[in-house]
């Protein structure tokens, strides 16, 4: 009985598959607008505070000149460690095979020109509630995780654009 539960043991463990972490160029969109750049810049800043709630800072960096802006978000429960240990997108998981689902935070770059925003991903980590982050070298999203959610992320950037082009972040009130 004890060969067959380690020969089980040994056959799920051979199964696990490591996970590498993503180190590809970051996933990017580009966003025309009908929106000067200025408008897109602070359109954005205003986009990110305003839907990136979090207890941490969401604004990492803004710079005028150039009209950029770096912000954190988090998608709640959007990684779950599986039986072997490793860690998958939640939305491709298969049916049983989530232990425990964990927040993904990524950051999102917004770089604003006249008429177009460029949106990309540069991060992305899965992150242990009771701990914080695993590790300095582990947690980082893999191919599967940024694949999974870089198109939800990078829409967002169709959304700043809406939000400037319709008046939301329009100082006359």
């Amino acid at each position: 009985m004890k060969m067959i539960v380690l020969a089980t043991v040994v056959a799920i463990a051979g199964c696990a598959t490591t996970s590498t972490p993503f180190t590809g160029p970051p996933p990017m969109k580009i966003v025309e607008s009908n929106a000067e750049a200025a408008e897109l810049f602070h359109g954005s800043r205003q986009w990110i505070a305003e839907n990136f709630k979090s207890a941490n800072a969401v604004i990492q960096y803004q710079d005028e000149a150039t009209n950029t802006v770096i912000g954190r978000g988090t998608l709640p429960n959007a990684v779950c460690r599986n039986l072997v240990g490793g860690y998958v997108a939640v939305k491709t998981a298969k049916a049983g095979e989530c232990i425990e689902n964990l927040p993904l935070e990524f950051v999102m770059k917004v770089e604003a020109k006249d008429n177009r925003l460029r949106v990309s991903m540069p991060s992305a980590r899965y992150i242990q509630p009771a701990t914080g982050y695993i590790a300095a070298s582990e947690g980082l999203a893999t191919q599967e995780i940024m694949d999974a959610y870089k198109d939800e992320i990078l829409g967002y950037g169709d959304k700043i654009a809406a939000y400037v082009v319709d008046g939301a972040a329009d100082d006359d009130w």
